[in-house]
């Protein structure tokens, strides 16, 4: 639910970046919104078990189970597709202006916000919006290894991931930091039994991503990405969809930048689940970035 946010368009996304080369702080976020209060745990039984009847409706008519067979990461140079086999460009998330959004989370200390926009102040009522910014104790570069580095080399800090598979790198010119790849499609096997416990009911165990990193041609050092999960089909499934932008701190310090993400998510994926959520991303985010610089340290 890591969103962005700022008063400068980014027109080759279509919504709102981080402002170039100056990252926001807290308070940059417009002011009329709804603050919601308690953690989202007030749901009645009546609206989960909805929740989970409008998921199951989803799953068996739509999407059949996502499970793949391992996939080989020895040959990882970029591949050109045929127009008709290449997975769509990633299209971005509409950000909807509204004056709606609502407050989930909020640590003016750590300049984390968090909010959500109800589905029906969004055009069809079948997606919502979440969105957040906040700061990370990570170098941009460090930032954009510890969270775009979708290669085997993430198991050695991500408790998320059960197994990683490369299926195709689509770009990569080498010219990112850590030599990622500007797009490429990963297959993940996810881990329940840690903090994505709480989704289990409503993700496959294995789920394919397309992903894509650019740095911004007019602000060199500030890097856009985006993530987009993909049917057996090779096409969007509509389970995940998230953009975002990682960008240096506006105090300088160069063990520190600005993480911020804009998410488009199903309606039938429970709001109250992102609410019971949101307070503990803090925590979790710390012990991830964390685990990343120690496995850092093993490499120098």
């Amino acid at each position: 639910w890591l969103y962005q946010i700022g008063s400068t368009p980014c027109r080759k996304f279509g919504f709102p970046m981080l402002s170039c080369c100056v990252a926001p702080v807290v308070d940059d976020v417009q002011t009329e919104v709804e603050v919601v209060t308690g953690t989202g745990l007030d749901t009645d039984q009546k609206e989960l078990e909805d929740a989970f009847d409008a998921f199951d409706a989803f799953e068996n008519t739509e999407q059949p189970t996502l499970l793949r067979q391992d996939r080989s990461l020895q040959d990882l140079k970029a591949v050109n597709l045929p127009a008709d086999k290449a997975p769509p460009k990633i299209q971005p998330v509409d950000p909807v202006d509204s004056k709606h959004w609502q407050v989930i989370f909020k640590d003016e200390e750590t300049n984390v916000r968090m909010e959500y926009l109800p589905s029906k102040y969004i055009p069809g009522g079948a997606t919502y919006r979440a969105r957040a910014v906040m700061e990370m104790p990570l170098s941009v570069e460090d930032a954009l290894m510890c969270f775009m580095d979708f290669s085997k080399k993430k198991l050695n800090y991500a408790r998320d991931y059960k197994d990683i598979s490369v299926d195709k790198v689509l770009k990569h010119t080498g010219q990112l930091p850590g030599n990622l790849p500007e797009e490429s499609i990963v297959t993940v096997t996810l881990n329940f039994s840690g903090f994505l416990w709480i989704v289990k009911p409503f993700f496959p165990a294995s789920i394919t991503l397309h992903l894509s990193v650019e740095e911004d041609v007019n602000c060199p050092g500030q890097y856009h990405w985006m993530q987009e999960s993909l049917g057996p089909d090779g096409r969007p499934d509509g389970r995940t969809k998230k953009g975002g932008s990682i960008e240096a701190h506006p105090s300088g310090e160069k063990g520190k930048c600005m993480l911020a993400s804009l998410s488009e998510v199903p309606s039938w994926f429970p709001v109250w689940v992102m609410k019971y959520s949101a307070p503990k991303i803090k925590t979790y985010l710390s012990e991830y970035t964390g685990r990343y610089l120690e496995y850092k340290k093993t490499l120098q």
